[in-house]
């Protein structure tokens, strides 16, 4: 009898992933879109938000630590951030207080627009520090996130992410051929830049559980969990 239970409820999530589609959702650069995602009502409703919630790091002000920490992440076209990383950090817990306050922005985003219709887009964010008093925590002043101005490793960083995202549509573009394996190969180009682009890492899951590699598939979404993201419950289902 428990064999039998165990056969229907495995079937049964069987059907609800295989039925589980990919996300289509392709991923744009900042160069690529008509209007940049925007938090709140207001373009300085961002630097409103961030002046009032960051707190300068103490080792960071004792030790005269000035700098500008830039974020990356996907704004997605329902307003949701996913994919938070950072791609240039001076160090000093700098890093951390800018990621610990974006996160607070999170369900507060506007999505990038192409031809007035919702896109997905990457975000480069960065955010300055700059103390006033060597021996006090000082408020930090905020940069303009069009073009920051950053070293040539940022920037080499910024344009492989870049890069990613076209792999990344690139296997959308397969997926939709019903080109499986070069779906996935586009998928692992992606990921060998942008080890965090939950969005590939997602579907290249939903492609290896149609060509029958559970194991893969569940590996690519525990990877998803261990960045701190969830998963659609069908997915969670197939791994139990």
């Amino acid at each position: 009898m428990k064999q039998v239970a165990f056969l229907v409820f495995f079937f049964s999530n069987w059907l609800s992933l295989t039925a589980q589609q990919i996300n289509p959702e392709r991923v744009f650069n900042a160069t690529e879109v008509e209007v940049q995602p925007r938090y709140g009502k207001l373009p300085e409703s961002i630097y409103q938000f961030l002046g009032s919630n960051i707190r300068y790091p103490v080792t960071a002000s004792l030790n005269g630590v000035s700098g500008t920490v830039i974020l990356s992440f996907i704004i997605r076209k329902d307003g949701k951030m996913d994919s938070l990383g950072v791609a240039s950090n001076p160090g000093y817990g700098l890093d951390q207080e800018a990621l610990r306050v974006i996160k607070m922005s999170a369900n507060n985003w506007k999505p990038a627009l192409i031809k007035n219709e919702a896109v997905a887009c990457r975000v480069y964010f960065p955010v300055r520090f700059a103390s006033q008093n060597n021996n006090q925590i000082s408020t930090p002043s905020l940069s303009p996130p069009a073009q920051p101005r950053v070293d040539k490793a940022t920037r080499k960083l910024i344009e492989q992410a870049e890069q990613a995202n076209v792999h990344y549509n690139q296997g959308l573009d397969k997926y939709e051929q019903d080109k499986l394996e070069e779906a996935i190969a586009a998928f692992d180009k992606a990921l060998n830049i942008k080890p965090d682009h939950i969005p590939a890492l997602q579907n290249r899951g939903i492609v290896k559980y149609k060509l029958k590699d559970v194991a893969g598939a569940c590996a690519d979404w525990q990877r998803i969990v261990n960045l701190g993201q969830s998963l659609p419950e069908a997915l969670v289902n197939a791994c139990k």
